[in-house]
């Protein structure tokens, strides 16, 4: 990539370090943001965050990146099983309906066939206890009893539920 100056760039980097002096732990988005409200840009030259970020970048001034380590999953790749209910899956979406209101469902599918097994429904956002419940109503559903007959795994997509 080319590095490139614009006119103001030298103005510009003259506040962001301003800022990044009394708010070290600022990130490009925030400096931006400082920069616009602070020093009062008006709407017609209000700076852009790319620009921020390329003139943090180009002068060493950008936070080091977060490498997030995820160490309690060692995924194995594989979904497809060769028999039923020794796999399932399950996940989660949101409709907005035409009143602006929303249905949160969650449900549980088998890896083997691909059938949906059971599911939940509800107006508020769903909670640790509505996938609790699926959970329940999914063996119920397979296996005729609160207890499974044999091992099932459970796959999720390790959403915030």
């Amino acid at each position: 990539m080319k590095n490139y100056l614009k006119k103001n760039d030298k103005i510009m980097l003259s506040l962001i370090k301003k800022v990044v002096e009394r708010r070290p732990t600022y990130g490009y988005k925030r400096v931006t943001a400082m920069v616009n409200n602070v020093f009062k840009v008006s709407k017609s030259e209000r700076i852009n965050k790319k620009r921020i970020y390329r003139i943090m970048k180009l002068n060493g001034l950008l936070l080091p990146k977060n490498q997030v380590q995820r160490t309690n999953h060692t995924g194995t790749g594989k979904i497809v099983t060769l028999h039923s209910n020794t796999r399932w899956c399950s996940d989660t979406f949101e409709i907005r309906c035409f009143n602006d209101e929303k249905v949160y469902v969650a449900f549980s599918l088998d890896c083997k066939d691909r059938e949906a097994i059971s599911y939940v429904a509800s107006k508020e956002p769903l909670l640790g206890k509505s996938i609790q419940k699926l959970m329940i109503r999914s063996v119920e559903k397979r296996f005729k009893s609160y207890k499974a007959q044999r091992q099932t795994e459970w796959l999720s997509d390790r959403g915030s539920i």
